[in-house]
């Protein structure tokens, strides 16, 4: 694999012992690929002529793909993976995560957060985006990935066939479990809620979902469904919302139209938004109900006939929830507005990252 090296060779660590190996499997508490240390072999890191590697998500390197300009080597000096114990503390990442290039605040790691053994997979993280995802299965399979360039489309699509959906969700499952028990996670769930801020009970909702495990959703959600904070209940109706379309479909169908149906007198006009829209999917109230006026997310408005004005609105989703008709809308420049007519497609509501086209004045 001599080919995914850039020639220079002083970059590279010295060559590595039986014993060195030792130690640092020792010192990290795991035990290394052999395909990494048979690469690191060949030559002990450092910098890459294959530097990119498709990417599912969206990262800052671009729409799919990531760039790493080096590999760490086996040693237990400075520049080698042995230096992953103050990486982890400085950078606060996860001491099973196992950093072999990094780019603060991202970082490509070898992830042992589900597994036992020496062929885990290889996962991408940011810790200033909180993006934390999979790139390959193994060490191997991450190598002949490896790309001179930007990756093509195709090469991301391959890159995301590598995995089964329901592999990865038992993955990030595990992770998420962290060997606790059912009884274990309630509790601790318990205890966040005692003094948690919004933010954090938020963030506890999402990492809970990970699980995958209905009853301990129905655990959360029947405690934060009457939080006193408007955001975090807002938060569950649209999960609530989600399970009610199939999007989510850990939940039973009567625990979430119980639960809907307790909410839907909400104080809050956003959170009875997402309770109406769960229960128009569940067909429980007519769907030409929904306040779209208040709606908080930008959704998608396609125009059927030209003449008559009549347009869709989708929050997202794959399927329209209500025709509207538009009355007046504003744009911020004429040619702007060409724009928008001619593709005939444009977004609605609040500002969404930089696609802000046309906002949705009235509607009849």
């Amino acid at each position: 694999m001599k080919e995914i090296w850039l020639d220079d060779c002083d970059s590279e660590l010295d060559p590595f012992t039986d014993r060195d190996l030792a130690k640092v499997e020792q010192q990290l508490k795991v035990k290394l690929p052999n395909a990494y240390i048979e690469l690191m072999k060949e030559k002990n890191g450092f910098y890459l002529s294959r530097n990119w590697y498709p990417s599912s998500e969206p990262t800052d390197w671009g729409e799919a793909a990531i760039q790493l300009d080096s590999l760490l080597g086996i040693g237990l000096q400075e520049g080698s993976i042995s230096e992953n114990g103050y990486l982890q503390q400085e950078w606060e990442v996860d001491p099973k995560l196992i950093i072999i290039s990094l780019n603060p605040p991202e970082f490509v790691c070898l992830d042992y957060r589900a597994h036992q053994g020496d062929q885990p997979p290889i996962s991408y993280i940011n810790v200033d985006t909180m993006q934390d995802f999979l790139l390959a299965p193994n060490f191997s399979e991450f190598i002949r990935g490896l790309h001179a360039e930007e990756p093509e489309e195709e090469a991301v699509i391959e890159a995301s066939e590598k995995y089964n959906f329901d592999e990865v969700i038992k993955h990030y499952a595990e992770i998420a479990r962290r060997g606790r028990t059912d009884n274990e996670i309630k509790r601790d769930i318990t205890l966040t809620l005692e003094d948690a801020k919004p933010a954090k009970v938020i963030r506890l909702f999402d990492e809970t979902l990970d699980l995958r495990n209905a009853n301990i959703e129905e655990y959360l959600v029947n405690l934060v469904k009457v939080h006193e904070n408007a955001k975090v209940r807002e938060n569950v109706a649209s999960y609530l919302a989600d399970c009610a379309e199939g999007l989510k479909l850990t939940l039973e169908r009567e625990f979430v139209e119980r639960t809907l149906i307790e909410m839907r007198d909400d104080k809050k006009k956003n959170v009875r938004f997402f309770v109406d829209m769960g229960l128009a999917f569940l067909g429980i109230i007519d769907i030409a109900t929904l306040d779209i006026e208040v709606f908080p997310r930008p959704g998608v408005i396609t125009r059927k006939d030209q003449e008559d004005g009549n347009y869709f609105i989708y929050p997202g989703f794959d399927e329209p929830i209500a025709r509207l008709h538009i009355v007046k809308m504003e744009v911020e420049s004429e040619e702007l507005w060409h724009s928008i007519k001619e593709k005939r497609n444009y977004q609605i509501g609040y500002r969404w990252n930089t696609h802000k086209y046309a906002t949705l004045v009235s509607i009849k």
